[in-house]
């Protein structure tokens, strides 16, 4: 015969789990409706605008010697350690990071009129 104590135990954790889940699920639909709207009010020439940003921060990413455009993918994009960046490129921390602030510095640069224009 199965212990009361725990067949309350299952049945209290049970219904902690599933309030728990409509909860998560009730807030990520919550999350996802207010970025939908937002979205769909976002006019076509912010949206343009937003293209053109893009565009341009991929040309200034291009502009950066092969070396310093891998380190800015690698250290931006990928969220890859600055020090296994160093130890695969055979460079030293400190030049990783002098060299990812050069970078930062020129793709803020070539972006910053959009930033700005607001």
């Amino acid at each position: 015969e199965p212990d009361p104590a725990y067949l309350k135990a299952a049945v209290r954790n049970a219904a902690v789990d599933r309030y728990r889940a409509e909860t998560t699920r009730k807030r990520y639909e919550d999350q996802f409706a207010v970025q939908s709207d937002t979205a769909d009010r976002l006019s076509p020439d912010v949206l343009a605008e937003g293209a053109e940003a893009l565009t341009a921060l991929q040309r200034a990413i291009d502009e950066r010697e092969p070396v310093n455009r891998e380190i800015f993918i690698r250290a931006l994009v990928y969220d890859e350690p600055r020090a296994s960046i160093a130890a695969g490129l055979g460079l030293t921390l400190p030049t990783i990071e002098k060299r990812l602030a050069k970078s930062r510095r020129h793709c803020f640069d070539r972006v910053r009129p959009f930033i700005e224009a607001d």
